[in-house]
């Protein structure tokens, strides 16, 4: 049976499932080699795909100015403006896309830069096409949770101004400090206030249990507080508080680390990081949660 003959004989059906329009994601890609074009339009081909292919940073700026896109693929070597600026640009004025940044030349400079400049998947070219993809359906997953996120705090917002029911002075945050070196204090205390309550811990296990009894906005620990591994301790703290965030401070020496905390959406103060960069990212989480009621999102 053809499948239009299929629909016709279903749509009469009493029982009939529902039927309905695929929405495409969007999908604009940015790279100036005519080969990595045509291999992303073959790849995100077909009705759950609209995509839009530019060969330069400053045409997907001018497209994202008047257009939207759910996911936004660029290369990092461009020509004029770089890959990197682009990124910086795209999250003023859109913090929920979904972002990956692919490169023949990956460091872990770059990859610390565009960590902590919110980009969602760092993947070095040459990929695998089932890789890309996978890599693309997570982030538009992600992309479409800070939207909901974004919905419900905005809705939240009006209905504290409109009825005054609600509190909207920036309220105070639950942080734990995961610690042995005074660098993470002196980073942490430009973000404090007197109404802020800080747990000082020093060791994993009352880190953990801490975080899964309390539930804090922010944990900001040493890069090599556990010996285990800062990947391993994010996630572990990410299994006990979903909501919170983490907020690493020292160096992170291996490539493949600063990849999955880029997966784990988390910022990294470093020497080897951008220091404006992620002091901004820093700012803009602190803030966020400021203005973000506890269990919102629970």
């Amino acid at each position: 049976m053809a499948k239009t003959d299929e629909f016709e004989a279903l749509k009469d059906q009493p029982n009939a499932p529902l039927l309905t329009a695929v929405v495409p994601s969007r999908v604009l890609a940015v790279d100036d080699e005519p080969t990595i074009l045509d291999l992303l339009e073959f790849m995100f081909n077909g009705p759950e795909w609209d995509t839009v292919l530019v060969g330069d940073a400053e045409a997907a700026l001018e497209r994202c100015r008047w257009d939207s896109f759910d996911l936004i693929i660029v290369d990092k070597n461009l020509p004029g403006m770089s890959g990197v600026e682009l990124i910086r640009r795209i999250r003023e004025d859109d913090d929920a896309v979904g972002i990956m940044m692919v490169t023949g030349y990956a460091s872990i400079e770059t990859a610390l830069l565009t960590l902590n400049l919110g980009v969602d998947r760092y993947l070095e070219k040459p990929f695998e096409v089932s890789e890309l993809m996978r890599e693309a359906r997570e982030v538009l997953t992600l992309a479409a949770q800070r939207r909901d996120e974004r919905e419900r705090v905005e809705e939240y917002t009006a209905r504290a101004s409109g009825s005054g029911a609600y509190p909207t002075v920036p309220r105070s945050l639950d942080v734990y400090v995961a610690a042995r070196a005074a660098d993470v204090q002196q980073t942490l205390a430009g973000y404090m206030t007197a109404r802020d309550t800080v747990h000082p811990v020093r060791s994993v296990a009352k880190l953990l249990a801490g975080v899964g009894r309390d539930q804090p906005d922010v944990v900001v620990c040493d890069a090599d507080f556990d010996p285990q591994g800062v990947v391993g301790l994010v996630q572990d703290i990410r299994s006990q508080a979903p909501h919170t965030e983490c907020i690493i401070v020292g160096d992170v020496d291996d490539l493949d680390v600063v990849k999955r905390l880029i997966e784990l959406r988390v910022a990294v103060v470093s020497d080897a990081a951008d220091t404006k960069v992620a002091e901004q990212w820093v700012d803009a989480v602190v803030s966020y949660l400021r203005t973000t009621p506890r269990g919102l999102f629970d």
